[in-house]
């Protein structure tokens, strides 16, 4: 994913997607290992039930 620039975007409202898109997306990547734990956490006794 390219790092936003404001100036290599030169519609203002491209640039406004951009930004929120390119905001969002950081924020799930910081965030990636929490939500895999969170999921994890949330199918774990499903899983061990029906590991084997």
């Amino acid at each position: 994913m390219d790092e936003y620039f404001e100036e290599n975007i030169q519609n203002k409202a491209h640039q406004i997607i951009y930004s929120n898109l390119y905001r969002k997306f950081k924020e799930l990547e910081q965030n990636k290992a929490q939500f895999k734990d969170m999921s994890e956490n949330t199918y774990k006794d499903a899983i061990d039930k029906y590991r084997d």
